[in-house]
């Protein structure tokens, strides 16, 4: 199993595009093989250590093989792209179990 993570802080506080971006996330599973799972939204933490960091997916793969074929995918393209347009720091960390 392998855990994407991404995390976004949005350029100047702005979120308008995170509706789309959630629907296209949520739609992932259902177009590209070897997702499991998608979690994705605004932090829910008590603790308040997001660091500035404002919105955050993970997406949880069979394996590293299904990883490797969803970067290129082009279903991927628009969820990249997006995050690429309005975000001013993205963290990406893939964890294996």
């Amino acid at each position: 199993m392998i855990a994407h993570t991404v995390l976004c802080r949005w350029q100047d506080g702005s979120s308008g595009h995170v509706e789309e971006l959630d629907a296209l996330v949520a739609d992932l599973p259902s177009r590209i093989p070897g997702i499991e799972r998608v979690l994705h939204g605004a932090s829910v933490s008590p603790e308040g250590l997001e660091g500035g960091y404002e919105w955050g997916m993970v997406i949880l793969f069979t394996g590293r093989d299904d990883l490797e074929r969803y970067l290129p995918h082009r279903d991927h393209a628009p969820v990249a792209r997006l995050i690429g347009q309005h975000s001013a720091a993205t963290v990406v960390f893939d964890v294996e179990s």
